[in-house]
């Protein structure tokens, strides 16, 4: 049962599927609080693009492969390879894989231009791992102490995971409001809905302007840039100056 790759790019692939419909979802979502008696009509485009990304989304997730891969995934984890390696007591490779994480956020951390929206999100990935791992192994340790340290750090990268996110999000609507959604150019503002009565054809005209307050509103989204990326610089100086707790 060597299906460990194969189950990873699987589930890359799942991810890549369901993206567009989590960032349209987003999208309009951060229009509507933004302004919502303004946008009446970019809003109620913006949710035809999302129910549609949203259906696309449903489909993969109960298509034949997505549904083989689980299996194979559970397959995996009862009769894998990796269970005849598994001879160490997790609660003595916790420390290791911790340290290992957090070096590898703090290299990124080092190298990223914050400048770089594809920087960032790969960042906060990281980031997103790492505290994930604190959440799962940090109950192994041993003493209160430690346990303390752990939820400390772990809210620390709360906070870097969502600010990473609100600046991955809003350039994101900033690139849809003069290029694209997901995967949806701009002229799919004028491209009929899969129920064309639910959203008939646009005409150049309406397509203008829907494309002009989209724009209006990721250049109002993106002007918090500047104060997110002051917030993620010292939330990221915190986690560099924060100790190895599991290894004290």
């Amino acid at each position: 049962m060597g299906r460990a790759p194969a189950c990873a790019e699987g589930f890359k692939a799942a991810a890549a599927a369901l993206g567009p419909a989590r960032d349209a979802h987003v999208l309009r979502k951060r229009i509507s609080d933004q302004a919502p008696e303004t946008s009446a009509p970019l809003l109620a485009h913006l949710a035809t693009l999302r129910d549609a990304a949203t259906a696309d989304a449903q489909a993969h997730l109960v298509s034949p492969p997505f549904q083989r891969l689980l299996v194979e995934f559970a397959l995996w984890l009862e009769r894998g390879a990796w269970r005849a390696n598994a001879t160490a007591p997790f609660k003595d490779e916790a420390p290791a894989i911790l340290h290992r994480r957090q070096r590898k956020l703090r290299r990124l951390a080092r190298a990223t231009d914050l400048a770089d929206d594809a920087q960032l999100h790969a960042l906060r990935i990281e980031a997103k791992k790492l505290r994930y791992a604190i959440d799962f192994m940090s109950s192994s340790l041993p003493g209160a102490h430690a346990r303390s340290r752990a939820r400390a750090q772990e809210r620390l990268l709360g906070k870097l995971q969502d600010v990473l996110g609100d600046l991955h999000d809003i350039a994101l609507a900033a690139h849809t409001g003069t290029a694209h959604t997901g995967t949806a150019h701009i002229g799919a503002l004028a491209t009929p809905a899969p129920n064309p009565a639910a959203s008939p054809t646009l005409s150049g005209k309406d397509t203008k302007a829907l494309a002009d307050l989209l724009a209006a509103h990721t250049t109002a989204l993106a002007s918090h840039t500047p104060q997110l990326l002051r917030r993620a610089k010292k939330l990221l100086t915190e986690n560099m100056e924060t100790r190895d707790w599991w290894s004290t």
